[in-house]
């Protein structure tokens, strides 16, 4: 089972678990040296809306914005 989520923000648990899954997806195109870097990238964002899967043991498994 899956749990989908969103949100205006990322908690900072999420957060760290995107960066991750980030940096594995882009790792020499866009990938990003520190979460700051993250969240200087999602600061430039307007209107944000965070769409992300859960499983159930409550690790991230995609996420879009």
């Amino acid at each position: 089972m899956f749990n989908f989520q969103r949100s205006s923000s990322l908690p900072l648990h999420i957060k760290s678990q995107v960066f991750e899954l980030w940096n594995e997806e882009f790792p020499s195109v866009i990938g990003l040296d520190e979460l700051q870097d993250f969240d200087n990238y999602l600061e430039l964002l307007q209107e944000k809306e965070h769409i992300y899967l859960l499983n159930n043991s409550k690790i991230l498994d995609a996420w879009s914005v």
